[in-house]
């Protein structure tokens, strides 16, 4: 047993291309942006949403069809808006954690 390790100094600069390729903070930082536009795009639909029950259930004149369909409009686009919040929360966690 002549030799205990053996290296072929070919191979390092490939692995050492491959390693590039990993993500790293500025990719984490791009996801993390991407990831921030789309919540806060999904906040003003869900935004929207409830300014469009509120409108709809002021002018219901007491139908009780209508002031039905713009609570649940209402509630529906609250608990949407909790989701987005967090799960924002969540992959910024996520992702400062792994920087």
């Amino acid at each position: 047993m002549k030799y205990l390790a053996t290296v072929d100094l070919e191979n390092i600069d490939s692995l050492n291309e491959g390693l590039n390729r990993l993500p790293n903070k500025e990719g984490n930082f791009t996801l993390t942006t991407i990831l921030n536009y789309i919540y806060a795009l999904i906040g003003l639909v869900a935004v929207f949403y409830i300014v469009l029950a509120a409108v709809n259930f002021a002018t219901a004149h007491g139908d009780v069809g209508k002031v039905t369909k713009a609570k649940n409009t209402i509630v529906f686009a609250v608990i949407g808006l909790i989701i987005v919040v967090l799960a924002a929360a969540v992959t910024n966690f996520a992702l400062t954690a792994l920087n």
